[in-house]
């Protein structure tokens, strides 16, 4: 699926029409908090889009009474000069006498001004804390739903890889998968958060703007919506622009931390070879193109900002060119208060304006990686529970390998024509040269991996026919790499437990007795509950592959599969083991792999690999009579002893 998007790259407005239906389930788990987050979003909007009518409003009120509070000493003048001109000054008492009431009607008029203009001041201050309050609601609820859908996200996305076959992990990097667990993933909710509110915002306040300034002067309006045209020409482009440098600085920081987490990982054989200073120039190197990535996308970003701004800018200059004139022509119909309050809109759209270039980038860069995380969504496992599954778990442990081919890539075969059974019961005994597929054999009885060719049968049934945990309940597997998780010895032996078994007393301390480890816990500082460090780092090898027996020993398997499980240990404490889980494999379907005679040649039947193929087959001694390819190893595993014995 990658290769069909690297020959076919979408970006852009095309990349989201693709991508974020994949977010629509989760969007509809939070349908009812969407609806109160935008409806507060609304009341935001309205609310803030009053503010500037009031403004006008409060203007208008102060400009009227200053004309009227204006006209009594005109009229005190004038009533003057007429009494002095017909020389009758003594009748100006008569006259304020008879213009009382109307004086008294000004002095009115001149407290309620005040009055008026107070209710104006509280009406601005109630507003402005009403949308102050709703769009801290806003917040609270739409921030939160992306967070919970993060959680949904997260969890679904580490539901998905447990599910996928180790095949698909062959292919992958740790470093890759981590990344997009984790960067991608808080993208994405930035998308949804941020990029999900701010959009809302943007489109009420700027509708309710527009509206708002349409009803002050349409002309002027329309003049002013020239820059926006100008700013929807090169969104497009530097939309795509974002979208595709951030999806490769993205590419980027998965190599940094696929290389870091292999040298954490691999720490000893970095030092053993004295290869620190090579690992730190090669992560000097990832770092520096992860730079220059960066710098490459952020300039693109941040051609964004400045854009807006110019574009905001213009507009604002070209409505104040153009309003000043218009306010002077037609002073009557456009007051000084409706110009102002054209102003305060205009700013209002600034925010609006700018966060579009900002949640255009969020959105690219959560599309980005959103791509990078659909990618793992659409990778289906290959080995999957059937339609119809057998619901009887198996009983027996008879296991029956037909025909079997199998291989890693096309066209070469790892295992071919693998034909045998496994009684129930039976121990067999596995062993060859490396590379002959002896794990490959182990790995397909729990499918891990499904045969090219032939099938797998337990109990007469194939494999594909029971449900994968009921298969895999049914089989301990002790694998080459004896993995331990960051925690205590003891959840460690009881991981494959249940909730009830694992508390139980005696299962965990029992198993560990049977791979002879209990005498080595006790001796820890906090016994079971000691913590073994990341991937076991705490226990020696010999102990970490005795507590991977152990684990497999605890859930009491149908089906016992030790892969070369001995080979960290000493021949002394092989014969120990060994001892102990005769018990174990008595009545128990065991697959004992090694390349050990030491180890296999107790076992009821033993086939000899090579290069895939059974070779040879037979008990100990049958095939030391046949003095084939088993008797060969024999002798020279002998010889080897007797030598350590010599040197010893």
């Amino acid at each position: 699926m990658r290769e069909e998007q690297e020959s076919a790259p979408v970006s852009g407005l095309a990349a989201a029409r693709k991508e974020l239906p994949s977010l629509f389930p989760y969007l509809k788990r939070y349908k009812k908090g969407l609806s109160i987050g935008i409806f507060c979003v609304l009341m935001t909007a309205a609310t803030a889009n009053v503010i500037p009518l009031l403004v006008s409003k409060t203007l208008k009120h102060i400009e009227e009474e200053s004309r009227t509070l204006s006209l009594k000493g005109p009229i005190l003048l004038l009533e003057s000069l007429i009494a002095q001109s017909v020389h009758q000054t003594h009748l100006i008492p008569a006259i304020w006498k008879f213009q009382s009431r109307g004086l008294d009607r000004v002095a009115m008029s001149y407290l309620r001004g005040p009055n008026r203009l107070m209710q104006l001041f509280w009406m601005l201050l109630a507003f402005a804390l009403v949308s102050a309050l709703f769009r801290f609601y806003q917040r609270w609820v739409l921030i939160g739903i992306s967070r919970k859908i993060e959680y949904d996200l997260r969890n679904d996305l580490f539901d998905h890889l447990l599910a996928m076959p180790p095949a698909w992990f062959d292919r992958m990097t740790t470093g890759d998968i981590i990344a997009r667990a984790t960067n991608d993933l808080n993208q994405v909710r930035s998308m949804l958060g941020p990029g999900l509110m701010y959009p809302f915002n943007t489109l009420f306040m700027m509708t309710g703007s527009l509206i708002g300034m349409m009803l002050l002067s349409p002309s002027l309006t329309l003049i002013a919506l020239f820059p926006p045209l100008i700013m929807a020409i090169g969104t497009n482009r530097l939309a795509r622009m974002v979208h595709d440098r951030f999806t490769l600085v993205q590419e980027q920081y998965s190599r940094i931390s696929t290389r870091v987490q292999e040298n954490l990982a691999g720490i000893r054989v970095v030092k053993a070879y004295v290869r620190e200073a090579g690992e730190v120039e090669a992560i000097r190197e990832l770092n520096q193109g992860y730079l220059e990535k960066n710098l490459h996308y952020f300039r693109a970003e941040g051609v964004l900002y400045p854009f807006f701004s110019f574009s905001h800018n213009l507009g604002r200059f070209v409505v104040l060119s153009v309003g000043s004139v218009l306010m002077m022509v037609s002073s009557e119909t456009f007051h000084v208060g409706d110009f102002a309050a054209f102003l305060l809109y205009m700013s209002m759209l600034l925010f609006p304006m700018i966060s579009i270039g900002w949640v255009l980038n969020v959105i690219q860069r959560g599309v980005a990686s959103l791509i990078r995380i659909n990618e793992v969504f659409n990778e289906q496992p290959s080995i999957r529970d059937p339609e119809n599954p057998v619901e009887e778990l198996p009983r027996r442990g008879e296991i029956e390998f037909r025909g079997v081919s199998f291989g890693y890539r096309p066209g070469r075969k790892v295992l071919d024509s693998i034909d045998l059974t496994i009684p129930p019961g039976a121990t067999l005994g596995v062993i060859g040269a490396t590379g002959s597929g002896k794990s490959t054999l182990s790995h397909l009885i729990p499918r891990f991996y499904d045969p090219d060719e032939g099938e797998i049968l337990l109990d007469g049934i194939p494999l594909r026919q029971y449900r994968l945990k009921n298969l895999r309940r049914m089989i301990g597997l002790v694998s080459q790499d004896h993995f331990m998780f960051s925690s205590t010895v003891r959840k460690n032996i009881g991981f494959g437990l249940p909730p009830e078994e694992f508390v139980a007393d005696g299962v965990i301390e029992e198993a560990s007795r049977l791979a002879a480890l209990h005498e080595n816990i006790v001796e820890f500082p906090k016994g079971y509950e000691t913590l073994v460090g990341e991937r076991g780092i705490t226990l020696s090898g010999g102990q970490r592959q005795r507590a991977a027996i152990a684990r497999a020993i605890a859930i009491d398997p149908l089906v016992l599969i030790l892969d070369d499980a001995l080979s960290a240990v000493d021949t002394h404490t092989e014969e120990q083991i060994l001892h102990g889980l005769r018990h174990v494999m008595r009545g128990r379907t065991t697959l004992l792999i090694s390349h050990r005679i030491s180890s296999v040649q107790n076992a009821d039947w033993i086939v000899v690999l090579e290069q895939g193929r059974i070779v040879e087959q037979g008990s100990h001694d049958d095939l030391i009579r046949l003095d084939g390819i088993y008797a060969s190893i024999h002798r020279h595993q002998l010889i080897e002893a007797e030598l350590e014995g010599l040197a010893g």
